[in-house]
Parts: structure tokens; sequence; C-alpha cells
């Protein structure tokens, strides 16, 4: 007797293939599209490939692009839906009779593939007149069902999971529809899918309509419903009907489209997917707005001028909800998923309520709209945006006017105001009230999505701040942990992620890959970077996936290095831009303007992940070579020692192993700045404004990977401030020529203990040491980098000679007592010191230390001065000096990376 498995798509496979008795043949089955959870490769590539010979034939209609690797296969009899709206129709008596003795029927368990398996059971004949046509009417909705079709195609929908009864089914068709016992439980079902039918009636009166679309969203809905009757109900109200609905296996929100089958439409194409019906398809739900876009062909909005609108948006606490969990996958997740709602979802999001996005990164968002109540519906649905996908990350929304007579610098400063005053809930009573209510529907609305109920009513173990919704094992080995909604949103991005293209900012293109590590765009980017310089397959090279995996093979042996990184003096430049704008002959248009601040804005955002990428490859790529090397022959990826968990308009947040992160920083800054300037002549539209050059600040903090990690991020803080205020200070008081002299800077710190105190404690109890009323500085931090002035490269320059040289550490371990002696006493003793460092190889030493004071201050002495006055650009004078950086950092081997 021939068995019949019932099967989805995705659950064809290898496993399946290996279970399967004896000669198969597969009906109404898909190949496999590709999804956050299958791909053809992983599905059903594998099952064809495990039965081998056993394949008899494979019968469907549903088109895919790999339907073209068996063409000249004869066992593959595959049309399209045009040619056959309904498998049933292509089993012929001819048909079965030439595939012989079959031991085994893979069916789809919808109407036409159980018509499909009773018909080969029946060899090739109908069941009961009109069984064709009833599939074709079940599959394309084209044409009048019979009275028995319509009773098993009800049944069939009241529970599409029963297998069970699709056997009393197949049991019933293969009668003849004679057994009358069947059939009495066949139509109790039809009658109790009234049930269902009244539900999804009621579904079908909450369409919005909206141009060619008819949109229902029944994500919150727990009952079951007919989707298939939902969509139809759409048709009669829009071409084009869109459900947002709930994934019945996963619970993940997704979207199915549907038109006429009919019609012309090919949503396949359109949504460039690789299978499917041409007229109904489902997509993961974080792609509404680009179908909505899509759909109603929503061009690319221009000649808004003012009067009109500004939708003015910054993320809450963004660190605060990157930082949630201190785990790096949690942190690296949590900025993917950020990053996609912030660049690409928004962006979809504005286009479709008919705005202009002039930029989105970095948890802002700044648009135009020519419609005020588009402005605030636009605004309304972000923050809903932001509720949904991430369970706890707001984001503050402005809308204000941008009126006739202002620039649009002048009108974002309003919008800014205005963002300020929301933030601190400063609003008049009734707008606040306003404000209020928009952000407790969102809040509900985001716990009605995620939450399900507390199996543990404990916190959430990972980030201490919510209820548990569920536990894990997030690492091998560990214990099982109780996470709640923020991780639980995280990890459905990351589980969600699969291949797909990218093209990168040179143009070129490359595949991001989770299952490498890539997160952000940027990782993608990178890694091919270095796969180029290497030599090496971008496949070869991955991102570690927690700070242990980091740590590994770092110097010193377990430490990290925290950057934090953001551009200079963003508010001067708006200025610059906005007075060389006003000050142009020739009169603007609104228009014109716009483009300038959105050209503006993405060379921002270009240069800093230009400089980023160039900058991982040149520090990292020697090191990585001789990895390479190492496992030549080996399957083993090589980790790349870095990961971006931040990249956004001009902020960097990033984490590496220690040797690299002084190189990193010094790389990255420099190479800003001069990308920058580069882009700033190549953009026609502002390259004839006098604008300062743009420059890049750094706080490096280097600390052992088991320190909190929200400790080591506030030191970061503190120093990117510190650095920030010598460039600032170095800008103030330096001219070359006829324009200002421009320079980013870096500051840095190396907790070697168990606790980071605050940066001022530090340096005024470890790095200064008192000389009666003098002030004597222990460092010259924070370092000035630039094209022309790069103060951080010549000090890393200087301990590479004391490294290169060989120095012994027991030399230097006295320099930082002599120092404290004081200025004339330091002095006397570090110059006898120096003098006592006789021989050949201690001649060596004398000239690695010369080199410390040549490199840093330009001081060629034969015995050199312990103390210095601090004459160098942005500083207060003070004695300082530079040797006991270059110590410190000679001393952990922080230079590996230059």
């Amino acid at each position: 007797m021939t068995k019949v498995v019932f099967v989805q798509p995705f659950e064809v496979n290898a496993e399946l293939a290996m279970q399967l008795e004896g000669r198969v043949v597969v009906l109404d089955i898909a190949f496999c599209a590709d999804t956050p959870h299958s791909t053809f490769a992983t599905t059903t590539l594998p099952f064809i490939q495990t039965l081998g010979e056993r394949l008899v034939l494979w019968v469907d209609h549903h088109e895919h692009e790999r339907h073209a690797d068996f063409t000249n296969d004869p066992r593959f009899i595959l049309a399209s839906r045009k040619e056959h709206p309904a498998v049933p129709e292509m089993i012929t008596p001819e048909l079965v009779q030439k595939a012989g003795r079959v031991d085994t029927i893979v069916a789809h368990g919808d109407f036409d593939g159980v018509i499909a398996a009773a018909k080969w059971l029946l060899g090739g004949e109908e069941p009961y007149p009109g069984a064709d046509a009833d599939a074709r009417a079940a599959d394309s909705r084209i044409g009048t069902m019979t009275q028995i079709g319509q009773m098993i195609d009800r049944a069939l929908k009241l529970d599409l999971t029963d297998d069970t009864f699709r056997h009393t089914l197949l049991g019933y068709l293969s009668s003849r529809c004679q057994d009358q016992k069947a059939e009495a439980e066949i139509q109790q079902r039809a009658d109790s899918y009234k049930t269902v039918f009244e539900r999804t009636a009621y579904w079908a009166q909450c369409y919005k309509v909206d141009g060619p679309l008819a949109i229902v969203d029944i994500r919150g809905e727990t009952e079951r419903l007919d989707l298939t009757e939902l969509l139809l109900a759409g048709q009669r109200l829009a071409p084009i009907a869109i459900v947002r609905n709930r994934n019945l296996k996963t619970g993940e929100p997704q979207i199915t489209i549907a038109a006429a089958t009919d019609s012309k439409y090919n949503f396949v194409q359109l949504f460039n997917l690789k299978g499917g019906m041409p007229t109904r398809v489902t997509l993961p739900d974080e792609r509404f707005w680009e179908a909505i876009v899509k759909l109603k062909s929503n061009p690319q909005p221009s000649g808004i001028q003012p009067p009109c609108f500004i939708l003015y948006a910054d993320v809450d606490r963004i660190k605060d909800y990157l930082f949630a969990s201190v785990r790096l996958r949690h942190i690296v997740a949590a900025s993917g998923l950020l990053t996609q709602v912030n660049e690409e979802e928004t962006n979809w999001l504005v286009r479709a309520h008919e705005g202009k996005l002039i930029f989105s990164a970095g948890g802002i968002t700044q648009a135009v709209f020519a419609d005020e109540a588009k402005a605030r519906q636009a605004a309304q649905e972000l923050r809903k945006l932001y509720a949904e996908r991430t369970a706890s990350a707001s984001v503050t929304v402005s809308v204000v006017p941008w009126k006739v007579g202002q620039s649009f610098a002048e009108a974002i400063d309003d919008a800014r105001r205005d963002m300020s005053v929301r933030k601190a809930g400063m609003l008049e009573e009734k707008e606040q009230e306003e404000d209020q209510k928009i952000a407790a529907s969102t809040e509900e609305w985001a716990l009605f999505l995620s939450f399900n109920g507390s199996p543990f009513f404990r916190i959430c173990e990972v980030t201490g701040r919510e209820f548990a919704v569920g536990w894990k094992q997030f690492h091998a080995g560990e214990p099982r942990t109780n996470y709640g909604l923020t991780i639980q949103a995280t990890e459905r991005w990351r589980e969600s992620q699969q291949k797909k293209e990218l093209c990168f900012l040179s143009g070129k293109k490359g595949i991001f890959d989770p299952d490498l590590g890539d997160r952000l765009p940027v990782d993608t980017s990178i890694r091919y970077r270095l796969a180029n310089e290497l030599g090496c397959s971008p496949g070869k090279l991955s991102f570690p996936v927690d700070f242990d995996d980091l740590s590994k093979g770092a110097i010193p042996h377990g430490y990290i290095g925290f950057m934090e990184a953001d551009g200079n003096r963003f508010g001067e430049l708006l200025k610059a831009l906005r007075k060389g704008l006003e000050e142009k002959k020739e009169e603007k248009k609104s228009e014109e303007e716009l483009e300038a601040y959105k050209t503006f804005s993405d060379l921002l955002k270009e240069a800093t992940q230009q400089a980023l990428e160039e900058a991982a490859v040149e520090v990292l790529k020697r090191d990585l070579q001789e990895r390479l090397k190492v496992l030549q022959g080996r399957d083993d990826k090589v980790s790349i020692p870095l990961r971006v968990l931040l990249l956004g308009g001009d902020d960097v947040l990033l984490v590496t192993q220690a040797q690299y992160a002084l190189p990193l920083a010094d790389m990255f800054c420099r190479r800003f700045q001069e990308i920058a300037f580069r882009k700033l002549q190549e953009k026609e539209i502002l390259k004839n404004l006098s604008l300062p050059e743009f420059t890049m600040s750094a706080g490096v903090v280097i600390a052992h990977h088991n320190l909190p990690f929200l400790s080591l991020h506030r030191m970061a803080a503190e120093l990117l401030k510190s650095a920030k205020r010598r460039s600032w200070q170095a800008w103030q008081t330096q001219k070359d020529g006829r324009r200002r002299w421009e320079a980013g800077a870096v500051d840095f710190q190396v907790v070697t203990g168990t606790n980071i105190e605050d940066l001022k404690t530090v340096r005024r109890e470890v790095y200064t040491a008192q000389d009666g009323s003098e002030e004597l500085l222990l460092t010259g931090r924070p370092y000035l980098v630039s094209p022309e002035n790069d103060e951080l490269c010549r000090l890393l320059k200087a301990v590479a000679e004391l490294q290169e040289r060989k120095v012994p550490r027991s030399q230097l371990k006295q320099i930082p007592e002599i120092a404290r002696l004081g200025l004339e006493r330091g002095q006397m003793v570090f110059a006898k010191w120096f003098l006592r460092l006789g021989g050949e190889e201690e001649n060596d030493v004398k000239k690695a230390i010369r080199k410390v004071f040549q490199e840093v201050l330009g001081a060629k002495e034969h015995i050199p001065s312990l103390w210095h006055k601090d004459n160098r650009p942005g500083v207060s004078g003070k004695w300082f000096t530079p040797l006991i950086d270059a110590v410190e950092l000679f001393d952990l081997g922080l230079t590996r990376g230059r």
C-alpha cells in the first residue's frame, strides 16, 4: 500500500528524505524560498540529493528560480501557475502508469495537494466529477466550486495542522466519495468552520483603503482565521490586499500580500524573492513600509519648499538601549536591529507618507513633508515602529513648521528646541496630554505584540530591569538564562537575519553573512576589504561572538580596548554651512538648500565609515596574515579582533583587542580628516563654501574584559570629552597661513586594577605630582591627531622604537618614581640615571629614550630633560613629561597594530 505524507515546503529536507520508504513521488510541493528559517540550499536540495534515485517524480506548479537547474531531468515536471493553476490536472493516467511502483507520496496539505494525492492513488482519475476544476478554483480563486469541493475546502480550513484529518479526507476521496462515515465527519468539520468564517468576516470589516491597497492588521488576533478569505475580502475593496499577521508556527510578525490571480502583478519580482506565487507572497513585517511604497509606486518627492513641515526624531537614551545587556552578542544584535530601524525602515516609512528623508543615522532622523497631517501621521507611526521592533527603545519626535523666509538650518534649530522641550516634559498641558496618549498607545502596542506572559514572574537576568518572558542557553556550557522583552527582540532579529547582497561605499558588492558574525553593513565591508588585502576568501574571516572570544590573543592577555569617537564641532560646521549658503550671490532655492544639507550629512556618514574600514584593514592586516599562514590548509575561520558596536553619522563605538586600540584610534581620526577633506572637494554643491576641515576625536580605555562594561563605556565617554576639549583649544589658538589649523585628538587610559575611577580622580592622583606650588603632569594626554600634526602617531612610533631596540623593562620602571621627585631634583636624578646607561646595549636604550622626546617634543638634547614646558597647541603651558606615557604603553606592549 502506498503511504502518503503531508508536508510544507520548508519541511522538505534531508532528514525527511531518510525517513521516507522506497520509491517517492512529490506532488504540489514548491521549492523552498529563502527565508530567515530555511532556504533551497538547506532544505529542498539536500532532500533531492538524499533521495537520489529513489525520487521517481516531482510534479509542481510554483515558479522558482532554481527550476532551471532541473530542466534536463525527466523526473521533474515543473510548470508555472499560468500554465497549470493547480497540480491535480497535471496528474494523468499515463503519468501514473509511466511512474510504475510508488511506495510513498509526499504532498502539500492544502486542497489541491490532497486532491493530487487522491488522484494519484486512483491511477490518475478524478475522485469525483469536477475535482480538477475545484482544485483550480481553490488555488486560483477563479471559478465556483462544487458542493463537495466547498465542503472539503471548509473542513480543511478548520485546522490547517491536522494531518489525521487529511488522511481521513484522503480515504474518503479514494473511496470516490462513497465512505459515508468519513463524509459525516467532513461535514461536521465544515459546519464548525462557521466560527472561523464569522471571525474572518469581522476582520474583513476592519480594512483601511489607501489608494490601490486594502490593509488590515490582525497581529493581535489569537483565534484562528481564514487568511485566504480575508485576503479575498480585501481584494473586493482594492486591487491589492495586505494582511499584517503572525506566522502560525513561529509567532513571528509577517505581512501577506495578494491580488487577483489573473492580475498583472508579480510580487515575486517586485520584492526580489527567489520563488513563490506571483500574486500572493509573504514577507517579514519589517518590510511593511517598503511594501507600501513599492505597491503604491511612490516616487521620491521633490520640490518641497516652505511653507512645509520638518519631522525631527531622536532615539531616547540610545546607549542605555544598546548596553541594556553587557554581553557582546546582545550589544551588537541590538545595534544591528536599531540600525535597520533607523536607516532602512525609517526611510521607507517617510517615503510611504510622501516625505523626503534628509538624514537618518545614529538614532537621529530629519525629514521634510509638504503636508502637516502626513508628517504627524509619520511621527506617530515612527514611534510605534520603534516600540514594535525593539520592545524597549523609544523615540521622541517633533514636527515643526518650516516657515517662508526661514533657512533650513533655522527650521532645524526650531525642531531641536522643540525636541528639548519634549524630552524635558515641558509641553503645554493640552499638547502634553496628546503626547502622553500617543506614547501610552505605542507602549501598550509593543507590550501587546511581545508579551506572552511570564513563566517565572522573575526579572530578566540579562538586563536586570524587565520581567522575564522566556529562558534560553545563550552560550554552550552556560546554564539557561531568563530574558525579557529587550533581549527577546534582539534575539528574534539576530535569528531572522539571512544572507543578502550589499552594495559597499566603493560600489562593489558582497554578501552579508550572519553566520560569519555580520550584524552591521560595515562588518561585511570590513570582511571583504580585509579578504582582498590578505588574498583570501571573505568566508575565511569571521567576527567574535562574545568578549571571551574577542580577548583571545590579546596583548596583554585578556585585555580589550573600547573606543568612542565623535566628530568635532558639528555645530560650528553647521553654522559655517549656513553662512556659506547665505553668502552666495545667487538666490538659493529651498530644494537646493535641502540638497546641500543632505550632501553634508551624507559626506560625514560616508567619511566616517570609509575611515573606519581603511583604519581597520591597515591596523589588523599584518597579524591576520600571520594567523592565516598558521591555519593554511585548514577549514578554521580566522577571527577579526574587532566589533563595531555603533556606527551612525559621525558617531563610532567599537571594541578591539588592547594592542590595536590606540593605533586604530590614531589611524581612524587621521583618515577621517583626509577622506572628509577630499570628499568635500568632490561635492560641487559644497566645495565653494568656506567650511572648516572636518576632524574627529576619540576616547580609548584599555582594561581587562571582565571589568564592568558600562564602567568602560563611562570612562571612554569622559576620555572623549577630554580629547574634544583639547581639539577645540588647539583650534582656538592656532593659525597656519590664512586658515585655522585643524586637528582631532585622542585621550586614553589604561586600567590594570579591578575598579575604574572617574577620569579627574585618576589624572589627579596618578598622573599629577606637586613640587611646592608647581603642578607637574606625568602625562601628555590628550594627543592631537591630524595629517599635519599627529602627536599620537609620533608617540606610538617612539614606543615602537623602545620595543624594536628591546629595551629591558627593568631599566624603565624607575622613571615614574624619579618623576615624582619634583622638577629640579627629578631632573638631576634622571640625568644621573641616564648617564649610568653605559655599554653598547645600554646605548640603544639611550637612543630609544632620546627618540621619545624627539618624536613628541622635537627635543634633540644629548642628555634629555625629563620636564618640559608644555607649549603644544591647545594646552595650558604646565610642566609635563611624555616619558611616562611611553613607558606605560611599552610595558603593556600596546602598539602591536602599528
